[in-house]
């Protein structure tokens, strides 16, 4: 590894999830905050210690462990679990040791150091090559004192030199600037993480940074992880009752791999209006036996409404003492995974007279704001050489991708714009490397194309490029159908395409997720529950009509009309009346049909946007 110190990092130390990022000076026009990736490839790393007799692992690895330790005997599973230290950020200040053998034992600041650490290595190993020595470590506003040194303590045992802490309120309000959205003066932001909820007003300086105006309001006890325990407990109550078996291996004890899987089903309960829990419970005197249940939306939020209540309550006084101290309130920011619980954003919409901003990116907005903070710290060196190659290498494949077919496609052009402005290489550059790839710039290729006649779009040549094309087909009536929504969500699995990458592509071709632009939609006649009740209601209505019919064919029999006119065919309905009863209820049924299909054609119709 070279001697050189590399630019200066943000790191946002999370409960469930910790992030890092950097300012990239050559990233747009004028810089940007960019996310690093862990060594997993993913934008976060899971604030996870395993502490082993052959050494400590971090994050994904541990989850792996917990995953992997379902196929242990029981007591082996315990003992392998009970290495695992989750959520230490809560307990920084505590001076309790954690005990994992009677020889290995660790202090929460050791824990806290072990992710830093991890994090630090993987900037160096995978971005950089080069030593971290600085970084920008966020912390929630409502940590004390003795907090906020243990946090100093950790980042220095991980190995960075230059420490800066950051409220994570402060650092948020920084990211949305950086990112292009319209941030006010005066910024409510609400923090609602796995761990901490955090409200803070922010206020902007002259010189365009923010401090906190008013002290905070937060619990350090209060996040994700609670509604993930109200959900264990839950699911726990059911087995219990229905079962006679516990999730838990013993009182007072929460088995983690279980605990992770209430964590998902949280998740999937924002998307979906159900989620499912389905497992083999290992413990008890008969072996394995399998617990399957299922949760609505509406008891979930049941679970929570307490909590949430409590972090509204708290919103709305911090507005109010916004307002007494003269300070105007014209931006609301949500942050944090939990804060993006459909029942939180409704019920802050309702206390609130400013709507919270939205941002897809709000798990990340910590880690960028701190790197925008390290830029304005630290002057910020030029970019390795390494990485300035690889914006070349990065622009050079998206040319060539974009003249596989030997054509130019208009949309292409505009990626590679955008893409030139992103990675700031100047025309000059991108020139030249379009001259290599095509033979012209892309300009001059453009202008040759406008009079030949248009090729067929090439075959998408990466799964990512095939979930686009099957979401430009789906949204081409600017409507999302119900068949064509599952159709989606089962292509994403095929594909292998995570829900961050998904909506990503769906937020630029529909403006926002799937899932939100089938919530507005979704009406009555949309659920089961209409389903079931209107055939049940055409078929009443049905067999009333037909009962009807049998009367009026009697009725004009006794007048000789049918005799007289249509002897043949009224003769055979009269000596078979069931025949003749099927017969009508099929004809009423499908009239019936006809109609309601016409209603519900005229209500869709009515929904579109």
């Amino acid at each position: 590894m070279k001697s050189s110190i590399a630019p200066p990092i943000g790191i946002d130390f999370g409960t469930t999830n910790s992030s890092m990022a950097w300012f990239n000076p050559e990233a747009g026009r004028e810089g940007r905050a960019e996310i690093i990736r862990g060594d997993n490839g993913g934008e976060t790393t899971p604030s996870l210690v395993y502490f082993g007799e052959g050494g400590i692992e971090v994050g994904v690895a541990v989850e792996n462990r917990i995953e992997d330790a379902k196929i242990y005997a029981e007591s082996e599973r315990q003992a392998e679990l009970l290495r695992i230290v989750k959520s230490v950020k809560r307990d920084l200040g505590s001076r309790a040791l954690i005990t994992f053998s009677e020889d290995q034992e660790a202090r929460p600041v050791e824990v806290a150091a072990a992710i830093l650490d991890k994090l630090r290595q993987d900037v160096e190993n995978n971005l950089f090559r080069q030593e971290v020595k600085r970084a920008v470590v966020t912390c929630p506003a409502v940590f004390t004192a003795q907090q906020r040194k243990k946090l100093r303590e950790a980042a220095r045992l991980a190995r960075l030199e230059e420490i800066e802490l950051l409220e994570e309120p402060v650092a948020a309000a920084m990211a949305f600037v950086n990112e292009g959205y319209q941030v006010g003066n005066g910024v409510l932001v609400y923090d609602l993480g796995g761990g901490t909820f955090d409200l803070a007003f922010v206020v902007r300086e002259a010189d365009g940074s923010f401090r906190v105006a008013i002290e905070p309001e937060g619990d350090a006890r209060c996040g994700g992880d609670d509604f993930d325990q109200a959900l264990y407990d839950y699911f726990d109550r059911l087995a219990r009752e229905k079962l006679g078996r516990s999730l838990s291996p013993a009182e007072g004890k929460v088995d983690l791999f279980y605990l992770l899987d209430c964590r998902k089903r949280k998740e999937n309960l924002s998307f979906n209006e159900s989620a499912f829990f389905k497992h083999y419970l290992a413990n008890g005197p008969s072996g394995p036996i399998h617990f399957d249940a299922r949760i609505e939306r509406a008891t979930f939020e049941g679970l929570i409404i307490e909590d949430v209540e409590k972090t509204v309550r708290k919103t709305a006084e911090m507005a109010r003492r916004i307002k007494r101290e003269g300070y105007t309130l014209d931006t609301v920011v949500l942050i944090g995974g939990s804060s993006q619980i459909p029942l939180i954003r409704k019920r802050l919409e309702q206390a609130l007279t400013v709507a919270p901003q939205k941002w897809m990116h709000h798990h990340l907005a910590v880690a960028l704001g701190a790197a925008c903070h390290a830029k304005r710290l630290w002057p910020s060196p030029p970019p390795p050489s390494h990485l300035r190659d690889s914006n070349l290498d990065r622009y050079r494949a998206a040319v060539q991708s974009a003249w596989a077919n030997k054509r130019l496609e208009e949309k292409a052009l505009h990626d590679l714009f955008n893409l030139a402005v992103q990675l700031g290489l100047n025309p000059e550059k991108t020139a030249e490397i379009e001259v290599k790839v095509m033979g012209a710039s892309k300009e001059q290729i453009w202008d040759r194309q406008k009079d030949s006649p248009p090729h067929p779009p090439p075959y998408p040549d990466s799964q990512l490029d095939r979930y686009r094309i099957a979401v430009q087909n789906a949204w081409m009536n600017k409507r999302l159908e119900k068949k064509t929504l599952h159709d989606l969500f089962k292509l994403a699995r095929q594909l292998g395409i995570s829900r961050e990458q998904a909506a990503e592509i769906e937020v630029k071709v529909m403006g926002m997720p799937k899932e939100q632009i089938w919530g507005p939609q979704k009406s009555f006649i949309d659920t089961a529950s209409y389903i079931v009740i209107s055939r049940i209601i055409r078929n009443v209505i049905a067999v009333i009509l037909t009962q009807l019919s049998l009367s009026s064919l009697y009725g004009l029999d006794r007048y000789g009309y049918l005799v007289s006119n249509y002897w043949t065919i009224c003769k055979f309905m009269i000596d078979h009346p069931i025949i003749f009863a099927c017969l009508a209820f099929c004809i009423w049924n499908f009239l019936i049909w006809v109609i309601c299909a016409g209603i519900e054609a005229v209500i869709r119709n009515k929904q579109k946007p």
